[in-house]
């Protein structure tokens, strides 16, 4: 991956993607990996598709008070949106809108093909990463849409883990 992962920039890469929204993932991105013991600049560890790689993730400190007024559980899935979004952005892929309940997925993106793909997106603070993959597996592939894929992202290290589901 070529430069840094910007949790500031969320609204450029995706505009279809409200700014405030995007706002507001890129904060819970940085309060999680906060959380986590990280500061900016971090190195993010990076399986995307089979290829493994790292991308310093730059963000705003925000710090404990900021985490204080919001839910631990929203940072942190709220926080896995927001750097997943970066890295698929950094990746050439397009956010198309977010997906209602019932899909079994968080996002219709579009991959650097074209190809539109239901996106389920998970974060751990630190559970173990293997079983939190094996859990959104199931729920994506219960999704009506041909072409799935599962991101999860596990704080404490930090890592990203994505692949495409058959």
């Amino acid at each position: 991956m070529n430069g840094t992962l910007d949790l500031q920039r969320l609204g450029e890469v995706h505009p279809r993607l409200p700014s405030a929204r995007a706002d507001e993932l890129g904060e819970c991105a940085a309060l999680a990996l906060e959380a986590g013991g990280h500061e900016p600049g971090t190195a993010l560890t990076i399986d995307f598709l089979g290829h493994r790689e790292a991308a310093p993730v730059d963000w705003a400190p925000r710090g404990a008070a900021t985490a204080s007024m919001r839910d631990a559980h929203r940072i942190t899935e709220d926080g896995a949106d927001g750097l997943t979004l970066a890295v698929i952005g950094a990746k050439r892929w397009r956010l198309v809108r977010r997906l209602q309940r019932g899909t079994f997925a968080d996002w219709l993106v579009a991959d650097e093909m074209g190809t539109e793909r239901a996106l389920e997106v998970a974060g751990t603070a630190d559970d173990d990463l293997g079983k939190v993959l094996r859990r959104e597996r199931e729920q994506v592939d219960r999704s009506p849409y041909s072409a799935r894929s599962v991101c999860v992202i596990r704080f404490a290290d930090p890592r990203l883990v994505m692949e495409h589901r058959p």
